[in-house]
């Protein structure tokens, strides 16, 4: 397998930073006792441009090398340069050192602190500069060439590991009014380190904690929002990127995907993405299934074998609250008018009643016949 080049872990180019005059930021981090200046006497000293960066180095000269990118097996080590470049007039005091790279929550990457005790790749390298000091007083639009080694352990995992190696400067933050305060500020810039154990390569992502809800819409026959979250996590042993997927789907009616779906960024072996997705669009057919697919990629020039496609579904409710209002309004309304219809009274029919009530009829001829049997 060859070596694989990497990208930076922070744009390996000159970055312009401002900072207090050279002489005030080497009187905090310069080995050395700084020429007298006005900021060595107490006076306020003007703030001014410095151009700085590191790059990789082959025998003694700044090389084309965007990242340091290294293979080895296990229990052999390596040799390399990196180059503390200054390009402004002044001398600059730069501090040199190595930082393991993590994902952060987003899945972008970053490097731990200068103060956090490396635990991985950033452990294996042992920086040689000149006078075995890490802290340097780099000469106006200068370089100074850093030698160091890797040594990977007999125990190391196969697979992926990255680190930078980091040019920083450190100055006093700015107040109210340009005056400095007792903050250290920190400015640095990163090249990759990547290193490869050789062995047996296992790419492969998986797809967590994936949950969905319904956002729906006022119009109780318009449709609604589903989002879709998810963590995306590199399980396998090399860095991988993926291709994103995502789609609504009910007991009835078409699925819809989501669009412009981004990728996933590249992941370090054991770190995470977390991924929010919001599809419009979605008719609330009650019963919906939300499906995520996430193909790997690895980075363009990295010879991995293929990974798996990493899939998983989950079940929500996207409840028409709107519509199903209305219809519970409108059957009160039924029900109410129909039960005040059976309360008002109707007219019924008259009845007769017996025993000389004024519907029995009485005819002459029987009442002169009682009057004619009388004695």
């Amino acid at each position: 397998m060859r070596p694989f080049p990497l990208a930076a872990v922070t744009a390996a180019v000159i970055l312009s930073l401002a900072l207090p005059s050279t002489a005030a930021v080497a009187a905090t981090t310069a080995p050395a006792k700084p020429s007298p200046s006005p900021s060595s006497t107490g006076a306020s000293a003007p703030a001014q441009k410095v151009t700085f960066g590191i790059g990789a180095a082959t025998g003694g000269r700044v090389d084309r090398r965007s990242s340091f990118a290294l293979i080895q097996a296990r229990g052999t080590w390596i040799g390399d340069q990196a180059a503390l470049v200054y390009l402004s007039n002044v001398a600059l005091t730069m501090t040199i050192y190595v930082a393991d790279a993590y994902n952060a929550s987003d899945g972008s990457l970053s490097l731990q602190s200068k103060e956090t005790k490396p635990t991985d790749l950033a452990s294996w390298v042992t920086l040689r500069p000149p006078g075995g000091r890490t802290t340097l007083l780099v000469p106006a639009k200068g370089t100074v060439i850093v030698p160091f080694s890797v040594k990977v352990p007999t125990g190391a995992s196969v697979g992926d590991h990255t680190a930078g190696i980091v040019a920083s400067i450190t100055a006093k933050a700015e107040g109210a009014g340009g005056k400095a305060t007792d903050i250290d500020l920190e400015q640095r810039v990163a090249m990759r380190l990547g290193l490869r154990v050789a062995g047996v390569l296992k790419p492969e992502l998986t797809v967590e904690n994936l949950g969905a809800s319904y956002l729906g819409s006022l119009n109780p026959i318009g449709t609604g929002t589903a989002e879709v979250s998810y963590m995306v996590r590199n399980t396998g042993n090399v860095r991988l990127g993926g291709r994103q997927n995502v789609s609504i789907s009910g007991l009835v009616g078409r699925t819809v995907a989501a669009e412009n779906v981004p990728a996933v960024p590249e992941l370090l072996p054991g770190g995470s993405a977390r991924v929010t997705v919001e599809i419009p669009g979605i008719a609330p057919l009650f019963f919906m299934t939300a499906i995520v697919t996430v193909t790997p990629t690895a980075p363009t020039t990295d010879a991995n074998p293929p990974g798996f496609v990493a899939t998983a579904s989950a079940h929500f409710w996207a409840v028409p609250w709107m519509l199903l209002a209305i219809v519970f309004v409108l059957i009160g309304l039924v029900g109410w008018w129909w039960r005040r219809r059976r309360m008002v009274p109707t007219p019924s029919p008259g009845r007769r009643e017996r025993g000389g009530g004024a519907g029995e009829l009485v005819t002459a001829g029987s009442a002169l016949g009682s009057s004619e049997n009388r004695p």
